[in-house]
């Protein structure tokens, strides 16, 4: 059994450490790296031991926020499949992260079994999408249908 390497951005520690909690009493799963911000976490990843497979990255953090560091990661490390982990679940927040390269959105009221569901599915398959996200794209593809029809 291959062993997931994961790292936790989010700038809420108790939370962070949790998560990082729950995760290592799976043995599927090794949390290599947690950082408050993606500021830090960028800089972390210049330690070539720091190499996660997934990333569960908050939206609104200080210094630099989840869309802007999925951006980054995206951009220098295509490999690094992100996980959006957070409270917000307006259309616009997804829409951005997803368009940053997030390969999942999850909102922290999640059951942990939903959380390791999302965590092999990403890992293994590529993505991972809740009700919530598959309704957003609904809408804005129902959206865009309609704005081409009338057009």
């Amino acid at each position: 059994m291959e062993t997931i390497k994961i790292a936790i951005v989010d700038d809420h520690k108790m939370l962070s450490g949790a998560i990082e909690k729950m995760l290592s009493i799976n043995k599927k799963y090794k949390v290599i790296n947690t950082s408050s911000n993606g500021e830090e976490f960028i800089e972390a990843l210049e330690d070539e031991s720091v190499n996660p497979d997934v990333v569960l990255m908050d939206v609104n953090m200080p210094v630099k926020n989840g869309v802007e560091t999925t951006q980054h990661l995206k951009d220098h490390f295509p490999a690094i499949k992100v996980i959006a982990l957070t409270m917000e679940d307006d259309e616009k927040t997804i829409i951005a992260m997803l368009k940053a390269g997030a390969r999942g959105y999850l909102l922290k009221e999640m059951s942990p079994k939903i959380l390791f569901e999302a965590i092999d599915t990403v890992h293994d398959k590529g993505v991972f999408y809740t009700d919530t996200v598959t309704q957003c794209l609904l809408n804005i593809r129902t959206e865009e249908k309609v704005v081409k029809d009338c057009v």
